[in-house]
């Protein structure tokens, strides 16, 4: 019989995408093909059976397209809430102090930019993703400095006036497209319940080997 995951536990298993994905933009091929099995078991598990070929059979040469695969069908579902979860979480990443896992937080933010409508959004989203693309524009690292610069520059200083907000016409008159919020004011904290042990234990044993098995 197979498990159906219920709302609570598909939460808790998102919060391994991001840093599984980061991961995988490293320059080892062993570390590359770890993530994308420990992925494509992750999104047999979510449901996303489309992802799960290429996840399983990523290399060095394609995870970079992966990720934006992976953006693009996560913005195309339409959960804008969860992207602003994930991007979140990305933030976070960007005071690690590996690069690559900085500059693949960055590439992460920029894949999912360049697929969200943004005229769905609120400008303070932006303003959101702008004050986290700062605190690394001046990194020590040229690398992260100029992929932080290009993609302020992506999202513009003002970029509500540079996108007019499409209107619907309902019996001839004009309605402006509703907006969503990326990013909630304040914590919400519902009462959580654990995802199922085995699925947990999976994903905590790869994370273990990932730590182990790092270069000194």
């Amino acid at each position: 019989m197979k498990y159906k995951l219920g709302a609570t536990m598909k939460r808790e298993l998102y919060t391994f995408l991001v840093p599984l994905l980061l991961n995988m933009q490293e320059e080892n091929s062993e570390v590359v093909k770890a993530c994308g099995g420990a992925l494509a078991e992750w999104a047999k598990l979510i449901g996303w059976a489309s992802l799960t070929h290429t996840l399983q059979h990523t290399t060095l040469g394609d995870r970079l397209q992966v990720l934006q695969d992976t953006c693009a069908y996560l913005v195309h579902e339409g959960k804008y809430q969860l992207v602003g979860q994930l991007l979140s979480q990305s933030f976070e990443f960007l005071e690690s102090p590996q690069t690559s896992l900085r500059a693949a937080a960055l590439n992460f933010i920029g894949c999912t930019l360049r697929n969200i409508d943004r005229n769905r959004i609120h400008e303070e989203d932006l303003q959101v993703i702008r004050t986290a693309l700062e605190r690394v524009e001046d990194d020590g690292d040229q690398t992260i400095t100029s992929l932080a610069q290009a993609l302020l520059e992506e999202v513009g200083s003002n970029p509500a006036s540079q996108f007019p907000t499409p209107r619907k016409t309902i019996l001839g008159i004009r309605i402006p497209q509703r907006k969503t919020h990326l990013f909630k004011k304040g914590k919400n904290n519902p009462r959580r319940k654990s995802c199922p042990r085995k699925i947990r234990a999976f994903f905590h044993r790869w994370r273990n080997r990932r730590v182990m098995d790092a270069p000194p």
